[in-house]
């Protein structure tokens, strides 16, 4: 398109004169040539003046007396329909001189006359320029509201503007682009340099040289043919420009005396020139201003900061009402600066400004550099919280959080830096912090189709390689998503707090701050304010800064806060003062809040504990790990009710600390509980590892080696500080003199200090002392306490000189009573050799209740130096049944077991084994129950049911000896008189539905008449002690057992019938559900004993069980359990299709509920109807199933509809299914861009496989409006 609007007119001769009774020779000012008389008109060679957009009752006469006043005129026409003599709406204007016509120009140009905005350009006569189209511009993506008058004004201070014109509809409504034509190419290259990529209220635009249609088509198609070849990313212009940058920003103030009172200008010595001192970097841009504020009131505001050059509120010409923004230009750019930095969001009228600076070059702007990406920001985060916490980093020319139409925030922004560098800091430091509770992701700004690129390049790069994705570790402070610098509104708690270093050469105050960051305190209390905290920490130094983050609509505390010291020393003593101390009833998580991610990141130092006691918080796990180095953050899982998870991570500051703790800690106990200490690993790499490791043993066919179960609590805790008191550590340790230096040394014992367990709350540092001083010297004592409360844990280490006396000590003192309670006294192991590798470790099952740990340690210390006993106990304190016992020689060990194994203690019959970890049994069952399906023999396992005594001591013997003779048939070997025991491979009865007041009493009179019983035991619930409903019997004979069962099943035993079967170790048989049958159809009457009884005839039983509901009433159906194959197969062929009790039964091999599934699924899709189903997208959100069904019922029936949901809000599409293809064809053609809400939607077809019917059928599409 060629420059704006040329006049028709233009066609006509541009001298006659009017034809009406104008005199021209009255308004013509001539000139008589001296030389000839003749009478001239100066010209103006650029043509007459075009006024366009005309009222139609403008005449020549009143066009003159509008134009007269700015000089002479030559000329006035206003051009009219020769046949109707009606005005065209345009005319020309020709002046005498032509600083005239340019002054009329400059003042008329959209003025009104007569109603209507006139347009003024000038008028040419030669086409060459408007036909090559140089200094023609094109602008795209224009707002509504941006008119002609609005494009010249914009446009006009880059050169000489011939047209301007924004393009409109038919019914006037602007199309959102427009053209601006130059008188010079250099003008319009300048405009595009300048506003190419601006924001015109608030619209993105995009400028350019004007190109003609076909030529705009010919550059695509060679772009795009571009692009497939080499497949670059395209890159966008940078998502945030400031709204600055698109208007004339070196315009003079209209009002003269307000720059006579502000400019500081400089006089020249040689020339008296007054020059202005202009800061290259261009004028402030302050936005968001009231609709009152004029140049007066924001020249009062900026004055104080230094002289300025220039001022200006931007109006609107038609109304001159303030448009919300304006200028202000400082004479020095230091005033700019301090300008900024002050009043930066500040309030003007009850209005936030916005101030930035004014960018000239897009260079910057559109090169990206420096232009950073924020998502995940909290909906409390604004501009300026925005401004405040990244400003810290390097100069922001502009930020911003992106809302929605509705002034809402859309959880995203940007921040614009000055430098490369600064942006770079930025994203290290706050990358993956967590901003008001909202993990946060920093990088660096990529447009769209750049991001795209990207990613797909990425997901082909996983594909190739298989590579696991490392996540961010699991524990990051929360510290590390604020602004950390920013200052106290108070400042008076600032000057009480900082202790300022003043320079001698300049007196310039410095605050002395540690480089490491402030501390993050959290859990604070609601009511904790900055003067509690300061109060608090201000006993420990002088402090910079202090800060309690609050919500910014309620200006509640988020419970979390910041102190920063003036010296690190300072820090150091109040977090270990003060970490986890309470402070209004609640206690401090206070540690070092972290700028730099990268070893956050890194997952260096980073730890998992596993298998954590339920006692277990943030402080023991931080008491137990700080000994072996500084901890960043400790923290133990919860759930969403507060409940510990049993695990936990700890971060180190060092990689050493981390194996430190490692190597020290993992595989110990920390109340009772065997803990697990390992590297952290994400999900994802933990994942890929196991999988390589399953790889690894599926080839190798290794069984996997854990942890040894029983290892010493001490383990945990420091084992080498120093007692408080040194008068104790004075007294006790024999010092050896060297002769050579005089150096004092002390002579320790390479094995470790003694651990002391249970001990009493009262005992102290004296009290040990004195109770084993009378062993030999002492090296240390210390008796661990809690640093909150300085309370004791209950263990202790004593150190001796001599490795003697501690094994006197030792010998002596175990479970000797002190103070009331028996003290645990054992070797404390800093090696986890012999730990972790399980060589003499035993487990002991069976254990009576009245085992506890001395007799265990008592019964198994005979066969060789035991190095840890115990007896495991759940949290009452009651004893589970089993215990562990530690050799120190794998030899020992093995004789405990040859000696004790099948033993009875305490009236119970014990077993005693190598210590297994757990998948190491899952292993050693696993081949066993391979070897029993190739040899086809019964699976011998221990007793499915043990004894919650089986984890005691069954080394101890029985102190009466009579019950052994009663109960016991034993038989001695000639060779050695070794007593062993007879047991039953099968295991004990199961014996279940139990009455609530039946005992083991009860059941061991039942069922003692069948033979001897090895074992009996009714289970009970831990908390309550009652009944289960289920228990265990074990009989010395196999024989005995069958007859108890075969005699007793289904007998009632107080009022209940009992069910009784062998209880199963081994889940091979069951899994594998050979022999499982299932019974359908069974009458009412048919219980349990009716389903034994009819199908126990064709083999045995393991179980049978007629399934009822919760009520106890049948549900129809049952299931029947065989020890063999064949014996399910005879039942299925006898009974199938049956009638028991007048109802045909059904009877199938048991199949699990996803096989019957599956088997559902192929029959169902082998008989069923063809669907032919729609995929319906971009849906209301408050659109539902019902009204989806009705919108589309009417092209035929629906056989369903739906609209996808997630937490009862829809996701904007769903499905329609019909059972003709016409219909569904019909309803794609009808409905595919069809308006529902104001949104257009989108259907098609779901299947693919439909695709070729629709390209056989020719549908017609005909128009349909949905009532």
């Amino acid at each position: 398109m060629y420059s704006a609007i040329v006049s028709s007119t233009q066609r006509f001769a541009m001298d006659q004169q009017l034809s009406g009774k104008i005199r021209p020779s009255e308004t013509v000012e001539m000139a008589t040539s001296k030389d000839s008389g003749e009478v001239k008109c100066e010209r103006d060679q650029s043509g007459p003046l075009f006024v366009g957009n005309l009222h139609p009752n403008v005449t020549e006469s009143v066009l003159l007396s509008t134009f007269l006043p700015f000089g002479p005129i030559c000329f006035v026409q206003v051009c009219r329909n020769k046949a109707t003599n009606l005005s065209r709406g345009f005319g020309f204007v020709t002046f005498e001189h032509r600083h005239n016509a340019e002054n009329a120009l400059d003042t008329l140009i959209f003025s009104e006359l007569l109603g209507k905005q006139m347009r003024i350009m000038w008028a040419q006569h030669d086409s060459t320029l408007r036909k090559s189209g140089i200094g023609n511009i094109m602008i795209t993506g224009l707002a509504r509201d941006i008119d002609d008058l609005a494009l010249y004004d914009t446009f006009s201070c880059f050169g000489e503007v011939l047209s301007s014109r924004v393009v409109c509809d038919s019914n006037g409504e602007p199309k959102g682009y427009g053209f601006v034509h130059y008188a010079s190419l250099e003008a319009a290259e300048l405009a595009i340099k300048k506003l190419d990529g601006m924001l015109l209220n608030d619209h993105l635009v995009s400028i350019s040289h004007y190109k003609p249609y076909k030529k705009r088509q010919a550059d695509q198609n060679v772009n795009s043919e571009c692009c497939e070849k080499k497949n670059n990313s395209i890159c966008d212009k940078p998502a945030i420009v400031s709204s600055t940058q698109r208007f004339a920003l070196d315009q003079e103030l209209t009002d003269k005396n307000l720059d006579s009172e502000m400019n500081k200008m400089t006089t020249s010595c040689n020339s008296d020139e007054v020059k202005v001192e202009r800061d290259q970097s261009g004028p402030l841009f302050v936005g968001n201003l009231h609709p009152n504020v004029t140049e007066q009131v924001l020249l009062s505001i900026f004055l104080p900061f230094g002289p300025i050059c220039f001022v200006q509120v931007c109006r609107e010409k038609a109304t001159n009402l303030s448009r919300g923004f304006g200028f202000v230009t400082f004479e020095h750019r230091h005033n700019a600066e301090n300008a900024r930095d002050t009043l930066i969001f500040s309030e003007l009228l009850g209005k936030q400004m916005r101030i930035m600076w004014a960018q000239y070059d897009s260079t910057l702007r559109k090169s990206g550099i420096g232009n950073i990406m924020i998502t995940g920001l909290a909906r409390d985060i604004d501009d300026l919280a925005l401004y405040d916490t990244f400003s810290c980093f390097g100069e922001v020319l502009s930020s911003r959080v992106v809302c929605d139409s509705n002034g809402e925030p859309k959880g995203y922004g940007f921040v614009h830096y000055a430098s490369l560098e600064a942006a770079e800091l930025a994203i290290g430091k706050l990358d993956g912090m967590l901003l008001n509770d909202n993990l946060v992701s920093i990088s660096h700004y990529k447009p769209y189709k750049k991001r795209q690129a990207d990613q797909n390049a990425n997901s082909k790069c996983y594909e190739k390689k298989d590579n696991s994705i490392c996540d961010k570790p699991a524990i990051v402070s929360s510290t590390h998503g604020l602004a950390l610098e920013q200052e106290l509104s108070n400042t008076n708690l600032i000057a009480e707090t900082d202790k300022m270093t003043t320079s001698q050469d300049s007196g310039e105050v410095q605050v002395e701050r540690d480089q490491s960051g402030p501390l993050f305190v959290g859990n604070l209390h609601p009511n904790v304010t900055e003067q509690v905290l300061l109060s608090t920490f201000l006993q420990f130094g002088p402090i910079c800064f202090v800060k309690v983050c609050r919500d910014k609509a309620t200006n509640l505390s988020h419970e979390f806060d910041f102190v920063t010291f003036a010296h690190r020393y300072n820090t150091e003593n109040a977090q270990d003062t003060l970490i986890f101390s309470e402070l209004l009833g609640k206690q401090m998580c206070i540690m070092w809040a972290q700028h730099d991610s990268t070893l956050r990141k890194s997952g260096i130092g980073n730890i998992m504990i596993k298998g954590l006691a339920r006692g277990i918080d943030d402080l023991a796990l931080y008491n137990t790990f700080s000994c072996s180095g500084e901890v960043l953050s400790s923290r133990v899982v919860c759930d969403s009710n507060g409940e510990p998870k049993s695990y936990g991570f700890v971060h180190y500051a060092s990689l050493e600390a981390a194996e430190l703790a490692i190597g020290k800690l993992d595989g110990m106990l920390l109340h009772y509980h065997l803990v697990s200490t390992i590297h952290y690993k994400p999900y994802k790499k933990r994942q890929a590892d196991q999988n390589a490791n399953s790889k690894c043993c599926e080839k190798k066919n290794n069984s996997i080696c854990d942890k040894p179960a029983i290892v010493s609590s001490t383990h945990g805790l420091a084992l080498e500080q120093e007692l408080s008191s040194k008068n104790l550590i004075a007294e006790t340790v024999k010092m050896t003199t060297s002769y050579d230096s005089g150096e004092v040394q002390v002579e320790r014992d390479q094995s470790g200090p003694l651990f002391v367990g249970s001990l009493h709350p009262n005992v102290t540092e004296q009290v040990l002392l004195s109770t084993f001083l009378q062993f030999g010297p002492i090296c240390f004592v210390k008796v661990c306490r809690d640093k909150a409360t300085n309370l004791s844990r209950g263990f202790g280490f004593v150190t001796f000189a001599h490795r003697h006396n501690a094994e006197n000590a030792r010998d002596t003192l175990i479970f000797s009573e002190l103070l009331g309670k028996p003290m645990h006294i054992m070797w404390a192991q800093d090696d986890s050799t012999l730990r972790k590798s399980g060589n003499g470790n035993i487990m002991t099952k069976g254990l009576t209740r009245d085992i506890d740990d001395l007799a265990i340690y008592d019964t198994f210390s005979c066969f060789g130096e035991v190095l840890s006993s115990r007896v495991v106990c759940d949290s009452n304190g009651e004893p589970k049944g089993y215990g562990f016992v530690h050799y120190a020689s794998l030899e020992a060990a093995e004789l405990a077991i040859g000696k004790l194994d099948g033993m009875l203690l305490n009236d119970h019959l014990v077993s005693i084994i190598d210590y297994k970890p757990y998948k190491k049994c899952q292993a050693d069952q696993n081949l066993d129950s391979k070897c029993c399906e190739k040899k086809n023999n019964s699976i011998c396992d221990k007793p499915a049911i043990v004894s919650s005594t089986h984890g005691l001591a069954l080394e101890q013997e029985l102190s009466s000896k009579n019950l052994i003779e009663e109960t016991v048939k034993m038989t001695t070997s000639q060779d050695s008189g070794e007593v062993q025991v007879e047991r039953d491979q099968l295991g004990p009865l199961f014996v279940g539905n139990l009455h609530p007041d039946v005992t083991e009493q009860v059941l061991l009179s039942t069922f003692l008449q069948f033979g001897p019983i090895c074992f009996v035991r009714v289970c009970r619930d831990k908390a309550t002690n009652l009944s289960r409903g289920f228990g265990f019997v074990t009989f010395a004979h196999r024989h005995n057992a069958e007859n108890a069962r075969d005699t007793l099943i289904f007998s009632e035993l107080l009022g209940k019938p009992m069910r009784i079967m062998l209880a199963q170790h081994d889940s091979t048989l069951r899994k594998s559900r050979i022999g499982n049958i299932m019974i359908k159809g069974l009458a009412r009457d048919i219980d349990d004993l009716a389903l034994y009884n009819t199908f126990s005839c064709f083999g045995e039983v393991l179980s049978s069980r007629v399934v009822c509901d919760s009520n106890g009433e049948p549900k129809g159906y049952g299931f029947v359990h065989y020890a063999s194959l064949e014996a399910a197969e005879l039942a299925i062929e006898k009974l199938d299709g049956m009638l028991l009790n007048d109802h045909q039964v059904s009877i199938s091999s048991h199949k699990p509920y996803k096989e019957q599934q599956v088997d559902k699924n192929a029959n169902f899709k082998s008989c069923r109807k063809k669907d032919y189903s729609l995929h319906v997208s971009n849906l209301p959100y408050k659109l539902d199933s019902d009204h989806l069904c009705s919108l589309f019922s009417a092209f035929g029936n629906v056989n369903s509809a739906k609209v996808i949901m997630n937490n009862r809000r829809s996701r904007g599409y769903g499905f329609v299914s019909y059972s003709s293809i016409n219909n569904a064809i019909t309803a794609v053609s009808l409905m595919n861009g069809y308006i529902v809400g104001n949104r257009p939607l989108k259907v098609a077809l779901s299947h693919s496989v439909y695709k070729n019917e629709v390209e056989s059928q020719q549908i017609t599409k005909k128009s349909y409006t949905y009532k």
